[in-house]
């Protein structure tokens, strides 16, 4: 019986043994793949924090652009504001420029119709004087309406 028995102990050590270097195997083999794990969760991570510093500087980057599109906007529409206020100022200017055209044709005309004796010559030269006038008015118009239209 002790033979047995001894037999019976060494079979069941040989066996707890053997679980144990499988236990220990699996262990191990456990152990590597969590460290494998941990490694590709901790590259994951390097990698999504190195988007996460691109990203972040694509948006500071889109706020220093935008800072800078609002200040030009801001720019164009002072600038446009002055454009528009010489622009009237050069369109009163016209409008000055036409009246006192005007007035100087219709002086003219008043002399021309209360001197009817006044010579032939001296009438053509006035006129004269009056077609370069009214030249000289339509080509302010012109310009006028050209400025005015751009």
């Amino acid at each position: 019986y002790l033979e047995l028995f001894e037999k019976l102990l060494k079979n069941s050590m040989d066996e707890k043994l053997k679980m144990e270097q499988e236990f220990q195997k699996k262990i191990s083999r456990l152990n590597d793949e969590l460290t494998e794990e941990r490694r590709k969760a901790e590259s994951q991570q390097a990698m999504h924090q190195q988007e996460v510093s691109i990203l972040e500087g694509k948006i500071k980057q889109s706020h220093e652009v935008q800072e800078f599109l609002e200040d030009k906007e801001h720019n164009l529409r002072v600038l446009l504001a002055q454009l528009f206020h010489h622009n009237c100022s050069i369109e009163m200017l016209f409008q000055k420029n036409l009246m006192k055209l005007a007035r100087v044709k219709d002086s003219l005309d008043d002399v021309l119709l209360q001197f009817t004796h006044i010579p032939l010559r001296l009438r053509e030269t006035l006129y004269a004087i009056i077609g370069e006038l009214q030249n000289e008015e339509e080509e302010i118009t012109a310009v006028a309406l050209e400025v005015k239209s751009k």
